[in-house]
């Protein structure tokens, strides 16, 4: 450690205390539960005054990027522990697992923000403040020139605020993203120090930015990792057996009961955890149970020599339902009795109309009965698959050609490796409503059902395929060829069906609600093909028989015109805290954009009923809760689907009555046109606090972070 003699003749001390020049090499005692070098010796600071300090800062001093929220607060007080002198960290906040968790930490906020929040903790009069603070306006290019002016004035209101109290300030860490403004704010600390030290205030400052730290001591770009906080810990040590060495620490003032307590934060700890509890009865309404209606809408016969190749339609099996151009309709495909034949395809006009009859080369080699359409990009257009015995799945991805009508089948190779359940047991089918197929196996008895998750991503094929949790099991003993999978309500997931011998058809949808008897089937003997050729989105029935006029197959098609099944109750239900209290309460959204609220009373099964206090008259997918402003009260967001631009309703409880004031679009000229995916959650925009200072960010998913509050960074 450096002393300036001149100084400390006068009882100033240095203003530069540096760990580098602190450690002994070769020395080692505990800090927390890392072994660092430091000094070895057990000795009370100050005769073992009681310490009673205040960590005063931003993310950093909160602790963010320590596994445990510690930071640098746990090894500190354990070293003055370990010496002797009681300790009482003093704060309006709570942050790590450590029993003295108290701080005055307040991630994002810049240096005005947290001068102001420090009030919070000037009545608890400690005698040490640990001031450091700057990151965010260094990351927000927030007046950098002028920064030290602020940390002076927020020293200054301390002095004025604490009387006797001791003050050690800080320069801050290395700095992945703006390090030439952290190096500007640092240079200008030490004088901004010594004219205070002049004037005759405790203030000294240590520094973070020596040879001692590195980027190596930091996790993230910013915040410090465990060993770095350990780091920091030793310098803070530093500093304060500094201020003791010189006399400056005096006791702190009466009337603050420093005997340490727990707080009243509830950390949670892998598997200490009760329940499951429930908290409600559930609230809300679903659109009722599935009902199917069948509206005959004529059928056709299978298409004769459409080129010179001669692509006849003989056989029933050879007849699929694909979108095969991106459309949202599905297109009549007949698949010959080797994929390397090629297809014919009529594509869809709309209205179960069809166009000309296409001849599309195909060049992969596979039976007709491997031959599965399914999108295994998310693109939106059903890709050529086939599925062997074994159980490996090669696809081609289907990507638009020169012309519209004519596709490129791209060779992607095995896609899916074999479970080890033959062909006869598989399917394709999208369980979880991404828009991808999933690779679904059923036991040997067809009762159980597992399931991997289509890992694709920007439309590339699957980069994973991701185990489920069992898909289905109980089923009853049915024939395994039965068994299939069609979206029968249109909420874009696959439902599971069972069709017999003459197309009669049961169906679960994706809770796996029994539908019963969805299709009624035919006199005889026929082959059933589901596709959304209708254009709703609803898997429409097919039932395919021989024309034996033409010895051509005969399509005869049904739309469909079901109702219910799509929405359950759980859909509608957030959880967010709209009065402030500090416990979530229970919301509902209407699909239509009506918001109820029950409130938390704290009272285990009693909800308090507010009704209605808000229609968004918006569709629910739009409207997000969450605390746009960090004042503890959730806000109302509605984003807009095709620009991801957001209006902000500010929530204004107070007196037991909501208020609401319309902030109007606060996302500027950001955009974001990612849209929806199928499932519900899957929303381009998402709004979550990524950092931690009750204040949320804008995420654009899955391309890039937006940021449009500054404040939000850090």
């Amino acid at each position: 450690m450096r002393f300036i003699s001149a100084l400390v003749t006068v009882g100033l001390l240095a203003s530069e205390i540096r760990g580098d020049e602190f450690i002994v090499p070769n020395q080692t005692t505990l800090w927390g539960d890392t072994v660092l070098p430091t000094h070895l010796s057990k000795r009370g600071l100050a005769s073992n005054i009681q310490l009673r300090i205040m960590p005063l800062g931003a993310s950093i001093v909160y602790g963010q990027g320590s596994t445990d929220r510690n930071g640098f607060r746990y090894g500190l007080r354990n070293k003055l522990v370990w010496g002797g002198n009681p300790v009482n960290m003093v704060g309006s906040r709570q942050s790590g697992l450590m029993a003295d968790n108290d701080v005055e930490g307040w991630p994002g906020d810049i240096i005005s923000v947290v001068a102001d929040k420090a009030k919070l903790t000037y009545p608890q009069k400690p005698n040490i403040v640990l001031i450091h603070v700057g990151t965010n306006d260094m990351i927000q290019n927030n007046d950098v020139a002028n920064a030290h002016v602020r940390l002076g004035k927020l020293i200054d209101d301390t002095f004025e605020a604490i009387p006797g109290v001791t003050i050690i300030a800080s320069t801050l860490l290395p700095n992945a993203y703006d390090q030439d403004n952290v190096r500007i704010y640092n240079n200008n600390i030490p004088a901004m120090i010594r004219a205070r030290q002049s004037a005759g205030k405790k203030v000294t400052y240590v520094d973070f930015s020596s040879s001692w730290f590195s980027m190596a001591d930091i996790g993230d770009g910013t915040h410090a990792t465990n060993q770095g906080y350990l780091k920091m810990a030793v310098v803070w040590y530093q500093g304060i057996e500094a201020v003791a060495n010189a006399g400056w620490l005096s006791a702190p003032a009466s009337g603050v009961n420093d005997i340490v307590i727990g707080g009243n934060t509830c950390w949670k700890i892998p598997g200490n955890a009760i329940g499951p509890v429930k908290t409600q009865q559930g609230s809300g309404y679903d659109d009722g149970p599935y009902r199917h209606t069948g509206i005959p809408v004529g059928g056709f016969v299978g298409f004769n020599n459409p080129t010179p190749v001669g692509f006849n339609n003989p056989f029933e099996v050879g007849v699929y339902w694909a979108d095969i151009n991106g459309d949202g309709i599905d297109d009549y495909v007949y698949v010959a009795a080797n994929a390397n034949l090629g297809f014919g395809v009529a594509l869809s006009t709309g209205n179960g109309n069809l166009g000309a009859y296409l001849y599309y080369p195909f060049s992969g080699y596979c039976l007709r009965r491997g031959v599965r359409w399914a999108d295994m990009t998310g693109d939106g257009r059903n890709d050529p698959c086939c599925l062997y015995p074994t159980g490996d799945l090669e696809c081609w991805q289907n990507t638009p050609g020169g012309d519209a009508r004519q596709p490129n089948f791209v060779h992607l190779g095995i896609v899916k490796k074999s479970e080890g359940y033959p062909q006869a047991q598989i399917r394709l089918a999208d369980i979880d409503g991404d828009g991808r197929a999933d690779y679904v196996c059923f036991s040997a008895s067809g009762t159980e059902i597992w399931g991997w998750r289509n890992g694709a991503v920007d439309n590339l094929p699957p980069a994973y395929w991701y185990p489920m949790r069992g898909v289905a099991s109980g089923l009853p003993s049915m024939e395994m060829s039965g068994w299939g999978f069609a979206d029968l309500n249109g909420d874009k997931r696959d439902d599971l069906i069972w069709v017999d011998v003459n197309g009669k058809v049961l169906g679960l949808t994706p809770v796996w609600e029994n539908m019963g008897s969805t299709h009624g089937g035919q006199s005889g003997p026929a082959v059933v093909d589901f596709g959304a050729f209708m254009g709703s989105g609803s898997a429409d029935y097919s039932s395919i028989t021989i024309d034996s006029k033409t010895s051509n197959v005969y399509v005869d098609r049904w739309r469909n015109d079901d109702s219910g099944g799509r929405m359950v109750k759980g859909d509608g239900v957030r959880y967010c805290d709209m009065t402030g209290s500090g416990k979530d309460d229970y919301l509902w959204i209407l699909s239509t954009g009506e918001i109820t609220l029950y409130g938390n009373e704290g009272n285990w099964g009693y909800w308090r009923q507010w009704g209605v206090i808000y229609n968004a008259n918006r569709a629910r997918r739009e409207i997000h809760i969450a605390d746009y402003d960090g004042d503890g009260k959730c806000d109302i967001l509605l984003v807009d689907k095709g620009s991801g631009a957001t209006i902000v309703i500010k929530n204004n409880f107070a007196n037991d009555k909501f208020s609401w004031t319309n902030l109007g679009v606060v996302t500027e000229s950001a955009s974001c046109g990612e849209g929806y995916g199928y499932d519900r959650h899957d929303n381009g925009v998402q709004w979550h606090d990524l950092d931690g200072d009750g204040m949320i960010l804008v995420l654009n998913l899955p391309l890039r972070l937006v940021n449009f509050t500054p404040r939000h960074r850090v």
